[in-house]
């Protein structure tokens, strides 16, 4: 789990340690080990999506060795899939109950959007020069205006790199990207 940038928790929460067979699959980023809110279990896991959903949460759930309630909430007829019913319960539109559910549901798919929109835009902004010691954002921003491309970089010389960053850090530009 260390190679994942994750930590084993030194100490299991007893209550939380009392669900649990295997203590392996609790890990803990290490930024946030101080966080006490992960010795507490939720009071109950929504699940967006209907019956298939549920039924692949629940098994998971199971392989976890813990008992916690859970409910889906599928979104075309906004029914409430409960586990072990075949059929499933239908709030009135008007009830607190589901705009309550609704709202969760829409602030867990604004929450992975607006994550998957970061990583994107991250990752589309990655280049070469991100890993070169001196070069930030700005001197990243002047050498791609100037040049085009990291390509066209690694075809300029030293002295046209230097224009813009200074001898020193040139070279170590230069250096870089030869290799």
């Amino acid at each position: 789990m260390d190679a994942l940038g994750y930590e084993l928790l030194k100490e299991i929460p007893k209550r939380l340690k009392a669900y649990c067979k295997d203590e392996s699959i609790f890990a803990l980023d290490p930024y946030k080990q101080k966080d006490s809110s992960f010795s507490l279990l939720p009071d109950l896991l929504v699940i967006d999506g209907g019956k298939g959903q549920l039924s692949s949460a629940l098994k998971a759930l199971k392989k976890t060795g813990l008992e916690i309630p859970m409910i889906s909430l599928a979104k075309r007829e906004e029914e409430v899939f409960l586990p072990g019913k075949s059929f499933p319960l239908i709030l009135p539109k008007n009830s607190e109950a589901l705009k309550l559910l609704q709202r969760l549901r829409d602030e867990a798919h604004r929450f992975a959007i607006q994550y998957q929109k970061k990583t994107r835009k991250k990752h589309l902004t990655a280049s070469a020069l991100d890993s070169i010691p001196g070069v930030g954002k700005t001197i990243k921003m002047k050498l791609l205006k100037r040049f085009g491309s990291v390509e066209n970089l690694k075809n300029v010389s030293e002295d046209d790199i230097a224009s813009l960053t200074g001898p020193s850090l040139a070279a170590t530009i230069a250096q870089h990207l030869k290799s």
